[in-house]
């Protein structure tokens, strides 16, 4: 059961070469997005968008090919599943967008020299992938996105006019579309939205009256990585370069243009490399488009790539000291910017100089990524003084967080932390957009009467919350280490049940008090330190938080009977070769997501096509292929393993889930003698005769 290899998101703009119209170029790992495009300056911007919390790094790419980098600040969406690169009307700037399945909107966060808009998206669920456009006016279409539904048709495709939200001309295919970019095929045309799907790489031009199809050809699989460039000397329309992930076989398309706006590609070229490939690159030079790529195994190559003969190896850059190269940019000038570090690591970027007519190894500059920090969540409930529509003078008057309600009795109720300034929008026409209604502040909470999710006001198709008040000087929590994504550790000897942790977190607080916090939203706030209760009679304080699995870590410092902010910290526990499938929806509800079915073929969670003794569920859940039985679902460390225990007629049973892994059943009179039962089970029960005696009893791995 092989293993997908790690991809991460690009987004690409070049400006100055044949390459000059391309919009937006994206790849995505498990772990975030990096974005790259023009900034308002002319300069080069680039973006990497941490997946789990949002939060985004900002870097100005200089002319030296050093890297300025900005401090991390929060995009407004969490679980991001889409990025692209848009520009508004007349605007030089390629603005960032990022959206979720369940986010219902599509955000643009806030730039040096633009303010930050979030665009709504109705009637279906949130984008699962997103192209960004150059719309000539307000009534060109902004973005085109793809969406699933929980309904007939599960999935739809299509444009989005302006700010209106309303998906036009939707086209329903059979699968959700997937590896979204912008596509310039002749630079002196309008750019093409391209996806992958229902077996196909697609293509469509764009306009007021919707989609219409521009270009297709078959591919070899969902997970076909692929670029654009205009590769061969003298034809200014660009080829398709394309693999299928984890494959030595550079594909190749040329694209012909029989009428204005639609293409026909000439028959596939395939070109064999020497490892299994990743990511491709066009990277524009002086001496002709160039191609970067980066392989499975970690490493990266430059070529001199013609567009029909095999491309020729100008520079090997291996693997860098820092881990493998994870994913890489390149710039109008010739720059090629490689991100490399192993996951749980600060990553590094190192600029070459990929234009040169012998282009080296040797890097211009190195720096590394600012390292994720805490952040405060936005609030997401508002709470009203009357029933908003049944009364629309009735006020917002306290503002909290989904995650702030508590369900433990020490726990301080939530209530709005700083006054917050309320800009609600309503949606006039697709000409005008969303048109701002009165805005309103509130402070001091009153008595509550109704809650409901922050979308919601009379006569609103948006709310724009922004605190009045800033929380700086006010006291914290302090996380280490830094949220990010980190590997987890492998059951060697000393390791077998999971009991060294991938992360051991400390909370700290410069100010007095007690450090509350919890790992999920449902579970009740505790005091810090943590404590070990594996053994019910001697419970003992740990020094640290152990972290084996994704958690989202939620705290704040109760002093004085009041409270700090709540702040959230998430860690993502991922190896870089697993099998990770983009986030989606579930249109049919039956646990297995949409993407997974598609990549798998496989649509009933209780199947077991690869006859290993797990699901389809099971193999979704723990990341593994169904179709390969030679990759088996890890066991579960023994402390996450329920022990039931049960006496009925003079005897006594225990079990245990049945895919809890092989275990040994031990009794002890006194829990500190401990003899295996005899016989031992061979499934996942064991009973015996009650004796009168007390015993323990425990499970242990051989």
């Amino acid at each position: 059961m092989s293993r997908l290899p790690i991809a991460c998101t690009l987004a690409a703009v070049s400006l100055s070469s044949p390459l000059a119209a391309q919009s937006s170029f994206v790849r995505e790992s498990p772990g975030g997005f990096l974005a790259h495009g023009r900034a308002a300056d002319g300069t080069t911007s680039l973006f990497a968008i941490d997946r789990a919390s949002g939060v985004v790094r900002h870097a100005a790419l200089n002319a030296d090919g050093s890297l300025t980098w900005s401090d991390p600040y929060p995009s407004g969406v969490s679980s991001v599943a889409a990025a692209a690169l848009w520009r508004a009307p007349g605007s030089p700037e390629d603005r960032l967008a990022l959206t979720a399945p369940d986010h219902n909107r599509i955000e643009s966060p806030a730039s040096p020299s633009a303010t930050a808009v979030s665009h709504p998206v109705t009637p279906m669920t949130g984008p699962a992938a997103l192209v960004g456009l150059h719309p000539a006016s307000a009534a060109s279409p902004y973005f085109v996105a793809a969406t699933a539904a929980n309904g007939d048709p599960a999935f739809a495709l299509g444009s989005l006019s302006h700010h209106s939200g309303i998906i036009g001309n939707a086209l329903t295919p059979d699968s959700l579309p997937g590896r979204a970019n912008a596509v310039s095929l002749n630079p002196a045309s309008q750019p093409l939205a391209a996806f992958t799907f229902d077996g196909k790489w697609q293509a469509f031009s764009t306009s007021a009256a919707g989609l219409a199809p521009a270009a297709s050809f078959p591919i070899p699989d969902p997970n076909t990585t692929w670029t654009f460039g205009a590769f061969q000397q003298g034809n200014p329309l660009a080829q398709v370069l394309y693999a299928s992930q984890g494959s030595p076989d550079l594909l190749v398309r040329h694209a012909s243009e029989p009428a204005p706006g639609s293409f026909s590609f000439a028959p596939e070229i395939s070109h064999p490399l020497t490892s299994g490939i990743a990511q491709l690159i066009a990277v524009p030079s002086p001496l002709g488009t160039r191609l970067a790529v980066l392989f499975s195994n970690g490493a990266a190559s430059l070529f001199a790539f013609d567009g029909t003969n095999p491309p020729v190896l100008l520079t090997d850059y291996g693997t860098s000291p820092d881990g493998p190269f994870l994913f890489a940019a390149p710039n109008p000038a010739g720059l090629l910017v490689l991100f490399s570090g192993p996951l749980g690591h600060p990553l590094s970027a190192s600029v070459f100089n990929a234009a040169a007519s012998n282009p080296d190894a040797t890097p211009v500059s190195s720096s590394q990524l600012p390292v994720l920090s805490p952040l405060t969540p936005a609030e997401t409930v508002w709470i009203f003084a009357g029933e908003p529509f049944a009364n629309p003078a009735a006020t917002a008057v306290s503002g909290r967080r989904l995650g702030s309600w508590a369900s433990s009795p020490n726990a301080i109720p939530r209530s709005l932390e700083d006054p917050v300034s309320i800009l609600p929008f309503r949606f006039s026409s697709e000409s005008a957009g969303l048109i701002p209604l009165p805005e309103t502040s509130i402070s001091d909470p009153i008595p509550n009467r109704f809650a409901l999710p922050a979308q919601f006001l009379p006569d609103a198709g948006l709310i724009s919350f922004s605190p009045l008040a800033s929380a700086a000087g006010r006291p914290s929590v302090s996380f280490a280490p830094a949220p990010g994504t980190y590997l987890p550790l492998p059951p060697a000897d000393g390791n077998r049940d999971g009991s060294v942790a991938a992360v051991s977190l400390s909370l700290s607080s410069s100010s007095p008090g007690t450090i509350r916090f919890r790992t999920s939203p449902s579970a009740p706030w505790s005091s810090w330190p943590p404590v070990d209760l594996s053994d019910p009679l001697n419970p003992k304080p740990l020094a640290t938080l152990p972290i084996n699995t994704t958690t989202t870590v939620e705290a704040f410092l109760l002093s004085a009977g009041s409270s700090s902010p709540i702040t959230r910290a998430i860690y993502r526990i991922a190896n870089p070769d697993a099998l990770t499938i983009p986030d989606s929806t579930d249109a049919n509800l039956n646990g297995l997501a949409d993407a997974w079915e598609l990549s798998f073929s496989q649509s009933d969670p209780n199947a077991d096509p690869d006859n290993d003794g797990f699901s389809n569920l099971d193999e979704q859940n723990a990341g593994t292929d169904p179709l390969d039985n030679g990759h088996l679902i890890p066991n579960p460390p023994l402390n996450s393993i329920q022990l039931d225990l049960a006496a009925s007629n003079g005897t006594l049973t225990l079990t245990w889930p049945d895919n809890s892994g092989p275990v040994i059943v031990e009794s002890s009179p006194d829990m500190i003698t401990w003899s295996p039962v005899d016989p031992q089970p061979d499934t996942n029960s064991w009973s015996a005769p009650l004796s009168g005696q007390r015993s323990f009893y425990r499970l242990r791995r051989p």
